[in-house]
C-alpha cells in the first residue's frame, strides 16, 4: 500500500509536523529542525520511494536520535497520545532535546512497520523515584 507523506505547517509557514496518510508521525517543536529545506527533501524522498521506510530519512534531520524497540501495547499508547513518557535503561546518554524514534516491535513477528518520533522534554533520574540505572523520559 502506498503511503503519502506531507508536512503540516504553522501560521508562519514553518514545518510543525510530518504526517503519514494524514496522521502525525513526528511533531517538530520550535528549534528542532536544523533546515526547513531538509524536511521538504526528506518528505519528497519518502513519497518517491515507498520501498524505503521513513526511518532511513527522518532521523537524518537530528544529531541526537535514539532508535528504540517498543512493544505493541506501549507503542499504541504513545502513538495515541495517552502515554507521554518512556522508562528506559540509561545506557544511551539521553538528553533533553534528543529525538526518540520509537519502532513498534512484536517479539513474535518482529518490526510491524509502525513508528513515531518524540522529543525528550524532561528526564527524571532521581534515585528516590527511579530504579538505579534507569530514567523516565518525558515527551
Amino acid at each position: 500500500m502506498n503511503q503519502t507523506f506531507t508536512i503540516e505547517r504553522n501560521d508562519a509557514g514553518h514545518a510543525q509536523a510530518i504526517l503519514r496518510d494524514g496522521r502525525v508521525i513526528l511533531w517538530l517543536h520550535a528549534g528542532a529542525v536544523r533546515n526547513e529545506e531538509e524536511v521538504e527533501n526528506i518528505v519528497d524522498l519518502l513519497n518517491s520511494d515507498q520501498s524505503n521506510r521513513e526511518q532511513h530519512y527522518i532521523p537524518k534531520l537530528w544529531d541526537n536520535i535514539h532508535e528504540l524497540k517498543t512493544g505493541p501495547g506501549y507503542y499504541r499508547e504513545v502513538a495515541s497520545g495517552r502515554k507521554k513518557f518512556e522508562v528506559r535503561k540509561n545506557d544511551r546518554d539521553f538528553k533533553v532535546g534528543d529525538l526518540l524514534w520509537l519502532r513498534e516491535y512484536d517479539p513474535a513477528t518482529g518490526y510491524t512497520g509502525e513508528e513515531t518520533g518524540r522529543f525528550i522534554v524532561y528526564i527524571l533520574n532521581d534515585p528516590q523515584f527511579v530504579k538505579e540505572g534507569y530514567v523516565i523520559l518525558g515527551f
